[in-house]
């Protein structure tokens, strides 16, 4: 059985500029294929431009993972423009388009995906690829108690602000989500 880990992150100023060029690179990726796809051309599945371009700001493993990601989502267009074209698409879809970019309200959207195999987590701190180490300012799980826990899948970290109502404080911080095996879960013991 799955279950996924969250927890809270210090903003660090380096994780912003970090996920700005994830999301550059993704839209770039993706604009390249929308413009491909427009036009009726034939686009690269592993844009080496793109990855040369990318590779030294957001790491080489990263760089793969979203080009990767951004593959999946033009792999499954396709399959649904077909479905669309048999009247067998799924209920809950109403229309397909091509996929979107990683934008809201006009800016980016901004969120870092890391693979299972490019990060540690210790008791205090998070260890990301290109030098990162983020300090954990609070751990909670679905039942609401701490664990101790191991990645078994990527690491997904957001923006978040958090407004606190007992005072007038809010702080630009990061929620950290990462999916974990049950069996390989081990309850953290308060003596």
């Amino acid at each position: 059985m799955e279950r996924a880990n969250i927890f809270i992150v210090e903003d660090c100023p380096a994780l912003w500029e970090l996920a700005d060029n994830r999301a550059r690179l993704y839209n770039e990726v993706n604009f390249e294929r929308r413009h491909a796809y427009i036009c009726y051309k034939r686009f690269e599945w592993h844009p080496k431009r793109l990855y040369e371009k990318y590779a030294p700001l957001v790491g080489s493993a990263t760089a793969q993972q979203i080009i990767n990601k951004n593959n999946e989502a033009w792999k499954s267009f396709p399959a649904l423009k077909r479905l669309e074209a048999e009247g067998r698409l799924p209920k809950h879809v109403t229309r397909v388009s091509m996929p979107r970019y990683w934008k809201k309200n006009g800016k980016r959207k901004l969120k870092i995906i890391v693979r299972n195999d490019c990060y540690k987590i210790d008791d205090k701190y998070i260890h990301l690829p290109m030098g990162l180490k983020l300090v954990k300012t609070v751990k909670f799980t679905e039942g609401g108690e701490e664990r101790e826990f191991e990645a078994t899948e990527r690491i997904s970290l957001l923006p978040r602000i958090l407004t606190f109502s007992f005072k007038c404080d809010c702080r630009r911080v990061w929620t950290g989500v990462v999916n974990a095996d049950e069996g390989k879960v081990t309850a953290k013991s308060e003596g």
